[in-house]
């Protein structure tokens, strides 16, 4: 509403406009009922609200002359005062027209309860405004109202009159306080007759300046000063009242003191006199260098420093003030540091601080102010009260300091504690609590929730090849992928590594998440172009769904990681929703691990040989050791869930090196005098390879099994020679001094750089069978392998094609100039004794 109030009183009318004006209200004030009806011809206003006691018109007459307006009447009229506030002037406010009259001070809810009720009953008035009492009735009860006023009137006459006593008494006590100072003074203070007789001296001038006592008006001038100064100040009293004050600095008295002294003419007890001040030039000047130090201090301060009167009156303040606010100290001298406010506290905020600054003499806390540009800002204040003698307020004393940085750092500090600092997606901790505030929402409104558990398919080999500053990257980019599948009300997370968890909220129902996951698996399908390298990756996905799957966080998070295991057991880049019978998975892999831990020593793992036949004429040169592993419970375990979960545990060591032993043992036996060297390929893992054991291992293995150092083949994926490519050359370097033979597993697959491979100095390539698979037919794996027979040859290196199932893949290879190749259309992997006999009939 616009409301106009008239009130006299500043104090009053502020507290007042703060407390609407907090509501929404605009108001408008003026002094008296005279400034008001001028307000009311040029404006409209919904409500007015009227003290009674004011100067030039009071409040009943004010509302009189509004009431009897046609234009006016019908605006809402409410008294608000502490004075006529018996039933009969209440009575007497009601009938010339006002709708309420309320007593100062009324609470302030209570207040604007009343307002909103005299607003309501307005709006639905109908018909003419209530009117005011006719003239002649108005009169009548305004005569009494006057008189009532004359009263007042003379009751503050009495009161001005006992004023009056009091200034006279005020005066005397006055008289004697400036005495008590003049005693307590450490200037010396006398007064001198043109006889040069001291008349009236205080202690100090006996005490401060070592001078003599004597009796009672018997000391002379000449007791202090040396008589050509007693002269000269005595020939001030011929000027009489022509001069007011005259200094003389650096005196010398007759005791040996520097003092700097002021004369003044006056009179005393009827007879010209000189009143004499005596400064000690020492103490002044070390007072005046405290002084300078402290005001140094203050404006040198970081910290905003300002002064105010005892009215609050801002009288002083230091550089750092306006640095901080933008406002000069002639900009707000004089003003209500109010300037300053800005609006985001209340009005109870404020009653609070100046509680706690009347009754315990200071306050401190965060308040939140406006620059002089308007800007907002938080700053921790200090204030206390100065007061005097008496306990009267002299000054208030704010110190401040600017915590805008303080406070951005502590929201950035807030933003890391909740957010991955790679991508700025929600971390775990933001993520549990979004989490659980999807679910309650959902459960109150009766939604679905969908948790979506999301790794990204061989990731691993990305940062491998090309570095974890790519790695960063791809992250970075999928993250916004991500974001911008989903809505602004779901969340994506980043559980760390390449793990990313989305929580789908308000869903009706189960099929509106299949659209975001087909959408979330294309998205993440794009190809990335990052540093120069086209990027393809996939991703699997784990999904449980609130409430059918759980009913808090914790069992959604464990049913949604169980789904994306089976994910991708089921061959990555799918998704899968969780069912009961995936419980049983986990299980399942806590047994295989504990029992995966004494298979070498319960001799359950196995090799097979897998020949290795040279294309031109199919004679067999070599073969790869493969690992099985046969437990009595589980049955048969292939190596793809076995080597994994063996470098989960840790085991991969002591079961790689058991793969080398045996491998190595049994190629002895095969070895025949006279006839060719036979190869046996081992993989070695890139836990393995980082061992710094391998080295010295696989010189004692050759040594204990007696094989010749030639036919042992180590297989290595292009990741591992791609990681810590230094490193690598030192140890492949090694190898190769002792005579070992070097094969890249997997070759097309990765992203090895052409000069590193000529650095690297293996001796041989294996052509991934995903490659060899779509031979003849397809141009894209056959232009592939033609370029990896072609550049393997050209750096003077051996190709192995992996993989060969039919005559038709044989035929192509061998016409292309492959060397050698693997697969089941030369021989599944067979048993040590099998593999013997091929050799036999080989030759």
């Amino acid at each position: 509403m616009k409301i106009l109030y008239v009130d006299d009183n500043e104090q009053a009318r502020y507290l007042l406009e703060t407390l609407l004006k907090a509501k929404g209200h605009q108001i408008t004030t003026a002094t008296d009922g005279e400034a008001a009806l001028e307000l009311l011809d040029r404006q409209s206003f919904d409500m007015i609200v009227s003290d009674i006691m004011m100067p030039q018109m009071d409040g009943f007459m004010f509302c009189h002359q509004v009431k009897k307006n046609p234009r006016l009447a019908g605006i809402p009229f409410i008294f608000y005062s502490a004075t006529f506030t018996q039933p009969e002037d209440i009575k007497f406010a009601l009938q010339i027209g006002a709708d309420r009259f309320l007593i100062k001070p009324t609470p302030p809810e209570e207040f604007l309860l009343e307002l909103d009720a005299v607003a309501s009953k307005s709006s639905g008035r109908s018909g003419a405004p209530r009117l005011s009492l006719d003239e002649t009735a108005f009169l009548s009860g305004y005569a009494g109202r006057l008189g009532k006023k004359l009263e007042s009137a003379r009751l503050r006459l009495d009161r001005a009159q006992a004023s009056l006593t009091g200034v006279r008494l005020e005066l005397e006590a006055t008289q004697r306080k400036l005495f008590q100072l003049a005693d307590h003074s450490s200037d010396g203070i006398m007064i001198v007759n043109r006889d040069g007789r001291i008349l009236l001296n205080n202690p100090a001038l006996l005490k401060q300046f070592n001078v003599i006592s004597g009796a009672a008006g018997q000391m002379q001038l000449g007791d202090i000063f040396p008589k050509e100064q007693c002269d000269r100040l005595l020939s001030l009293l011929d000027l009489q009242a022509e001069f007011s004050s005259q200094d003389f600095p650096d005196i010398v008295l007759t005791n040996g003191a520097c003092v700097t002294v002021t004369a003044s003419y006056a009179t005393y007890r009827g007879q010209h006199a000189l009143l004499i001040l005596l400064r000690n030039v020492q103490a002044e000047k070390q007072l005046n260098e405290q002084l300078r130090l402290h005001s140094h201090i203050v404006e040198n301060l970081v910290e905003g420093v300002f002064v105010t009167d005892a009215e609050n009156r801002i009288i002083s303040a230091n550089a750092a003030f306006t640095r901080i606010t933008g406002y000069r100290l002639e900009e707000v001298s004089g003003k209500n540091p109010r300037v300053l406010k800005s609006g985001s506290q209340d009005l109870t905020f404020y009653q609070r601080l100046w509680n706690a600054l009347l009754t315990q003499g200071q306050w401190q806390g965060e308040i939140w102010n406006r620059r002089k540009n308007g800007e907002i800002f938080p700053e921790w204040l200090f204030i206390s009260l100065v007061r005097g003698t008496e306990g009267e307020i002299l000054f208030h004393v704010g110190i401040f300091s600017d915590m805008t940085e303080h406070e951005q750092a502590r929201k950035n500090i807030e933003h890391l504690a909740h957010h991955d600092p790679l991508t700025d997606l929600p971390n775990r901790t933001l993520l549990r609590y979004r989490l659980n505030e999807a679910i309650h929402q959902a459960g109150r409104n009766r939604y679905k929730t969908a948790l979506l558990f999301l790794d990204l398919d061989r990731f691993k080999l990305i940062n491998d090849s090309l570095g974890h500053f790519v790695g960063d990257a791809l992250l970075k980019l999928l993250s916004q992928r991500l974001r911008d599948c989903v809505r602004q009300t779901d969340t994506v997370a980043r559980q760390g590594g390449d793990e990313f968890v989305i929580v789908l909220a308000e869903l009706g129902k189960k099929e509106d998440v299949y659209r975001i996951i087909n959408k979330v698996l294309a998205t993440v399908g794009e190809p990335a172009f990052i540093e120069c390298h086209e990027i393809n990756v996939t991703c699997s996905i784990g999904v449980a769904l609130y409430p059918d799957d759980g009913g808090d966080d914790v069992t959604l998070l464990k049913h949604a990681d169980s789904a994306l295991y089976s994910a991708k057991n089921e061959g990555r880049n799918n998704y899968q929703f969780y069912s009961a019978q995936l419980d049983k998975e986990p299980e399942r892999r806590l047994i295989m691990g504990n029992a995966l831990n004494k298979a070498v020593e319960r001799m359950e793992l196995r090799l097979v040989y897998q020949p290795q036949v040279r294309m031109s004429d199919r004679a067999v040169v070599g073969c790869e050791a493969l690992a099985r592993w046969q437990h009595p419970e589980l049955g048969v375990v292939s190596p793809a869930v076995f080597i994994p979960l063996a470098e989960e545990t840790g085991r991969i060591n002591a079961i790689g090196n058991w793969i080398l032993r045996t491998a190595c043992r049994q190629a002895t036996l095969w070895q025949r005098p006279g006839g060719p060297a036979i190869r046996v390929a081992v993989n070695l893992s890139a836990i393995q390879f980082r061992n710094p054991a391998l080295l010295q291992t696989i010189k004692d293995i050759l040594k204990e099994s007696g094989l010749e150092s030639k036919c042992l083949e180590l297989e290595l994926t292009e990741g591992i020679l791609m990681r810590e490519a230094n490193n690598t050359l030192d140890m492949l370097h090694s190898f190769k001094t002792m005579g070992v033979r070097m094969s890249i597993d997997d070759f097309g697959t990765g992203y090895s750089n052409l000069a590193y491979l000529n650095r690297f100095s293996v001796d041989k390539l294996k052509i991934d069978q995903s490659f060899v698979a779509g031979l003849p037919e397809s141009r894209h794996d056959a232009a592939i392998v033609h370029a990896i027979i072609h550049m393997a040859h050209s750096l003077g290196l051996q190709v192995v094609a992996e993989g060969v199932e039919t005559e038709e893949q044989h035929r192509f290879l061998l016409a292309h100039g492959c060397d050698l190749g693997q697969g089941y259309f030369y021989a599944k992997p067979l048993e040590a004794d099998v593999f013997g006999r091929m050799l036999e009939n080989s030759v």
